[in-house]
């Protein structure tokens, strides 16, 4: 929902600024440019924030149960699997996103 808000809010600011400003304009354009790149790292966001949440559905009796034995371990190591695996994704959406400000001030 606070994505959403986010993208809404951009469309406001964007046709705000196009309503007062020339249309063609050198700052008119890089603002549409900003607002394409809010618009891509919001859905990003959203998409490591529902990987997160798939790997959090586990429940606190099954830890808790799994624990002392060799089944608490293998799910210790999983979950260890898990958060490399989304810190690696995370890392690779941050060089995305820089990529994506280095273009846009190349420009």
């Amino acid at each position: 929902a606070s994505a959403q808000g986010v993208n809404v809010a951009t469309t406001h600011l964007l046709t705000a600024a196009r309503a007062k400003a020339d249309a063609s304009s050198l700052t008119q354009m890089k603002l549409s440019d900003a607002a394409g790149v809010v618009s891509t790292t919001t859905k990003q966001l959203v998409t490591v924030a529902k990987t997160v949440s798939e790997f959090e559905e586990v429940e606190d009796e099954d830890i808790t149960w799994l624990s002392g034995n060799v089944g608490g371990i293998r799910m210790e190591m999983e979950q260890q699997s898990r958060i490399n695996q989304l810190e690696k994704k995370l890392e690779q959406q941050r060089r995305d996103l820089l990529d994506m400000r280095r273009m846009r001030y190349k420009k």
